[in-house]
């Protein structure tokens, strides 16, 4: 039930987790209950704005433009989202669209890292 910004660090850590448990041929017990529960991680979901949900629940206003990206955490420091996701990628673009440009703090950072090199912008 929390945000996306936790279930897209989950599945990451899970995800990595696994890998490195594959690539070193090591703990398959861990490695098959982390992919079951991986499973059920609730997935990305886009919202009726065309937006990354930041909620299971479709709540964004688009009247709200306050500040926290926290739901783009998947595109960027993660890396499940990319511009072969075609719809949740299209996704982050809008949500940045929604929220503006303006912001302070970690917030213009995190707006600034995920637009260059194409990645969004």
């Amino acid at each position: 039930m929390g945000p996306a910004m936790d279930h897209q660090i989950s599945r990451n850590l899970f995800s990595h987790c696994i890998t490195a448990a594959a690539l070193l041929n090591c703990d398959e017990g861990l490695r098959e209950q982390l992919e079951t529960l991986r499973a059920r991680i609730a997935p990305d979901q886009v919202g009726r704005l065309g937006q990354l949900q930041v909620w299971l629940e479709d709540k964004d206003d688009p009247n709200n433009r306050h500040l926290q990206v926290s739901h783009l955490w998947g595109l960027h420091p993660g890396d499940a989202i990319t511009e072969d996701s075609v719809e949740l990628f299209a996704a982050v673009r809008r949500s940045l669209e929604l929220r503006g440009d303006g912001a302070t703090g970690w917030s213009m950072g995190w707006k600034v890292i995920s637009v260059p090199s194409g990645r969004v912008g």
